[in-house]
């Protein structure tokens, strides 16, 4: 439980808010994707690549049984697998 905001969340509009198996929570904005920790307050942002901000509204997050994230956008459709620095866009 957290009683006080976490720094390292950026602030905005959140779209999308998904709970992983692993405890972590994805956090989908207007613009952006973090994934925080809940267990020590860590924030992962999430880029589209290298020197790439993610950039994109966050339409709908799911996790499938291999533990891949999937993001939805207005654009495209994306999975992020388990290890994986970068998202990748399915064709």
């Amino acid at each position: 439980v957290f009683d006080e905001p976490i720094p390292a969340l950026r602030r905005g509009p959140v779209r999308r808010m998904l709970a992983r198996r692993d405890g972590s929570i994805v956090v989908g904005k207007q613009a952006d994707l973090q994934v925080l920790d809940p267990a020590t307050g860590a924030v992962r942002s999430i880029a589209r690549g290298p020197g790439r901000a993610f950039g994109d509204p966050v339409w709908s997050l799911a996790e499938d049984g291999d533990g891949r994230l999937w993001v939805g956008t207005a654009s495209s459709l994306l999975f992020l697998a388990p290890g994986d620095e970068y998202p990748t866009e399915v064709p």
